[in-house]
């Protein structure tokens, strides 16, 4: 328990410090330090899912577990990260946790909330992506936004196989189906401010920005080569 509070005491001061995230409920932050207090039963290691879930769709969710995170390690090529992950089945579990739209959340390297509307594969694979880069760069990297917010969630849209903001072509190659309209936001609370335009496909867009930028360098290598020198002080190269 002690780790846990260390960790989360950690973690809020960069969120205040840098803005790296975006505004954080209260209940994420209590779920974090008492899991039983939010309606979480542990239910595996580091897995805590909604008390109400039924066994069914508990077994459904070990899949999507283990599914998404195949994904993840298909481009990583390893997956390091080791996040809490909670997962709510029910409105009232949302409601307890003040689900406002956002179907899932990645909070730095360290654990990931999933609403009952984001218990897929998808949306499991695109947090657990931000998990994994977070791994890697570090979470002051992560705060200080080394790795520019668009390129982060672009790239999770890719990795998390989120057909929605791309497509894929008969070569399997990804292609882009909404071109950025401008300088996309680079900072992760910029980012969440600019998602209130819903007339901005910002996560399309997004992806498209990363798809240009792996036809640019060296594809997957590049990405994990620029991630590995980030990690040690370089600066990103859009």
């Amino acid at each position: 328990m002690r780790k846990r509070w260390w960790a989360l005491s950690a973690l809020s001061v960069l969120l205040v410090g840098g803005a790296a995230f975006a505004v954080i409920e209260e209940p994420a932050f209590g779920m974090y330090a008492c899991p039983s207090c939010y309606g979480f039963q542990q239910s595996g290691d580091g897995l805590y899912l909604d008390g109400e879930m039924s066994g069914e769709a508990r077994d459904e969710t070990l899949g999507m577990i283990a599914a998404a995170t195949d994904r993840v390690t298909d481009f990583y090529g390893t997956f390091g990260g080791k996040p809490l992950i909670f997962i709510c089945a029910t409105d009232a579990c949302d409601k307890r946790m003040k689900y406002r739209g956002a179907k899932a959340k990645a909070f730095g390297e360290t654990y990931i909330l999933v609403y009952s509307q984001g218990r897929s594969t998808m949306f499991l694979a695109h947090e657990l992506s931000h998990i994994e880069l977070a791994h890697r760069l570090g979470l002051s990297r992560v705060a200080s936004n080394a790795i520019p917010a668009w390129f982060n969630e672009g790239l999770a849209v890719l990795i998390s196989e989120d057909t929605r903001n791309f497509e894929n072509s008969e070569s399997g190659d990804p292609q882009c189906i909404t071109p950025p309209d401008g300088p996309l936001p680079a900072g992760m609370y910029e980012w969440s401010r600019a998602l209130a335009d819903r007339d901005r496909p910002l996560y399309a867009m997004a992806a498209c920005a990363v798809i240009r930028w792996m036809r640019k360098n060296n594809g997957r290598e590049s990405v994990l080569k620029t991630l590995d020198q980030v990690a040690t002080g370089a600066a990103f190269k859009p």
